[in-house]
């Protein structure tokens, strides 16, 4: 019979988040605000010398409001699966998790901001 030492589950996952969060986040969001508003900018004669400018606007916006909660939601996956070994890092954990919901909260309000402005 042999005896297995516990070992904690192979967490190699958790990388994958923040590749996934920031291509929601900061690449496929901001490019589709970016299409819908020069779409619905273009559509009116009136504002259509101005849609590239609006889109690019609304687009800066939504790419920063993106990073913010792909950064909360990274930050909550390392937390999760890899908890700090000393009750320092665990603080710093702590800390981060805090600041990064701070920002989670300011880009969930830009996002509402983006999809108030899109119409």
């Amino acid at each position: 019979m042999t005896i297995i030492a516990a070992r904690p589950l192979d967490r190699g996952w958790v990388h994958a988040i923040p590749a996934l969060t920031f291509a929601v986040g900061a690449v496929a969001y901001p490019l589709y605000v970016l299409v819908e508003t020069f779409r619905i900018a273009n559509a009116d004669i009136s504002t259509r010398p101005g849609a590239p400018f609006a889109a690019a606007a609304i687009a800066a916006l939504a790419f920063l409001a993106g990073v913010l909660v792909a950064a909360f939601l990274t930050m909550t996956a390392y937390a999760v699966c890899r908890p700090g070994s000393t009750r320092l890092v665990r603080v710093a954990q702590i800390v981060g998790l805090a600041l990064t919901g701070i920002g989670c909260g300011a880009g969930i309000w830009l996002a509402v901001i983006v999809a108030h402005s899109m119409g």
